[in-house]
């Protein structure tokens, strides 16, 4: 999961990774997966992802970042946006 505006991902911060596993190999689009996002008042990020077919998922809780991090973080993107 990224946080950020870049259109490439590997430009954007990584918060956090996370797997489903049980998806089959198919062709692109074929494979159906639900992916749910709730940020509650204390900014604390939920995501849930199921796969249609098996049922599987994964989930995750992202809780608040290091602020020191993340405002370091909020001056790279900035300049980041500025500079493209």
């Amino acid at each position: 999961m990224f946080e950020g505006e870049q259109p490439m991902a590997k430009d954007n911060h990584l918060i956090h990774k996370f797997r489903i596993s049980g998806i089959r190999p198919a062709k692109s689009g074929v494979p159906k997966i639900k992916i749910n996002f709730f940020v509650d008042e204390n900014s604390i990020l939920s995501v849930k992802a199921v796969n249609d077919k098996t049922g599987s998922y994964g989930d995750i809780i992202v809780t608040k970042i290091n602020d020191k991090e993340k405002d370091e973080e909020r001056k790279r993107m900035i300049e980041d946006a500025i500079r493209y």
